[in-house]
């Protein structure tokens, strides 16, 4: 491929920098093997200052060419000012796969995304499968909202298959505002560890709120039932319901509520 490009450096009294330019003919191919073609572009990029922290936007306009055969498009810009990130229309798309981003991302959070992915070999070569997902996120990094609604099958990434997800997401860590989470998977295995169903809702408040986790795997049947809330990083509650079907010698069952706390480095009852 080749590039024409101009730019500009000033070092007083203010470090800057800028380049201005287009592309034509470059094969992401040199880069990762299985994505041979070529794209064309236009770039546009700015920054104050040459060190790792320094503030910076790129650029890239009118992208076209061809990848794997199929038709490449999109463009977008992307910033950083202090610790926030700033994506505005952000657009990628190959062939069928298609990548919407647009918002900030640092201590606040509020970004727009949506991928429509029928082969995720785009993510990492090895991967496969069919993404449909579309959300928010909001609020800030400690007291995070997501709003997600997501679907797949025939999905294999990194160790982990999945047959088939629906997942429908209204989650915010917000003290007072009321989250929902309704997940559904089918022959999720990992490392060697298979689940042919799991099903879990979260219904309520941080600070108040029902759990249901029902999973199953060849002869084996678990539900758990579970109320509480989310106090200094820690989850206080009690175990409502434990139930535990094998084969016809297994059957366990929870006779009375048990409390339960549980944080991200231990469980204690």
């Amino acid at each position: 491929g080749q590039a024409n490009f101009s730019g500009e450096v000033v070092w007083a009294p203010l470090q800057s920098w800028s380049v201005t330019g287009n592309a034509a003919g470059i094969n992401p191919g040199k880069l990762r093997a299985d994505l041979p073609g070529q794209l064309n572009f236009g770039f546009n990029a700015a920054g104050q200052g040459f060190t790792n922290s320094a503030d910076f936007n790129v650029e890239l306009t009118n992208i076209t060419g061809r990848l794997r055969g199929l038709a490449a498009y999109g463009g977008g810009k992307l910033a950083r000012r202090g610790k926030t990130w700033q994506l505005d229309a952000v657009r990628v798309g190959l062939g069928q796969t298609n990548l919407a981003l647009d918002g900030t991302i640092g201590a606040q959070l509020a970004l727009n995304f949506a991928v429509d992915a029928t082969d995720m070999s785009l993510l990492a070569p090895k991967s496969r499968g069919q993404l449909h997902a579309h959300g928010t996120l909001g609020g800030t990094r400690r007291v995070p909202a997501l709003t997600l609604s997501a679907h797949g099958k025939g999905i294999h990434h990194d160790g982990l298959t999945l047959d088939s997800f629906d997942a429908e997401v209204d989650f915010d860590m917000g003290v007072a505002h009321r989250s929902k989470i309704d997940l559904h998977a089918k022959n999720l295995t990992y490392d060697e560890r298979k689940l042919t169903a799991l099903d879990l809702t979260l219904d309520g408040t941080t600070a108040s709120h029902e759990m249901r986790l029902n999973a199953k795997a060849v002869g084996l049947a678990v539900q758990l039932n579970a109320q509480g809330g989310v106090f200094h990083d820690i989850w206080q509650g009690r175990l409502t319901g434990f139930n535990v079907d094998g084969n016809e010698s297994l059957h366990l069952t929870l006779e009375a509520p048990i409390a339960l706390l549980a944080s991200a480095d231990h469980v204690h009852a």
